[in-house]
């Protein structure tokens, strides 16, 4: 049987935020990244192992990313079989002034 689909496009173009360590596990999100020189980071949880939802935040705090509460992050977590692992969601800032669809390609690497 043919499965049919519709869907959205896109537009994204490669920014200069660059995830410097993740950790992805089925219930568990944590990044960690550099930005314009400037240390970020995000957690997020799930109920499923799909859909996540948590929190993000610029700045840190004895070397760990200080995460702003009211700074909210969601994705849907997409893994391929070469163990590269993609995030497409969204992110709102605390303040309103910024946020949109964030999507995020991790490859895996060896530590």
């Amino acid at each position: 049987m043919e499965t049919h689909f519709t869907g959205t496009s896109y537009w994204f173009e490669e920014t200069d935020l660059h995830v410097t360590r993740a950790i992805v596990t089925a219930d568990r999100i944590a990044l960690d990244w550099v930005q314009w020189g400037e240390v970020g980071g995000c957690v997020a949880t799930s109920q499923d192992g799909v859909f996540f939802e948590g929190t993000y935040g610029e700045g840190t705090n004895g070397g760990s990313p200080v995460l702003n509460p009211q700074s909210h992050v969601e994705f849907r977590l997409y893994r391929a079989a070469n163990g590269e692992v993609l995030l497409f969601g969204l992110y709102r800032a605390a303040d309103k002034t910024d946020g949109g669809n964030w999507l995020l390609r991790l490859v895996p690497v060896t530590v």
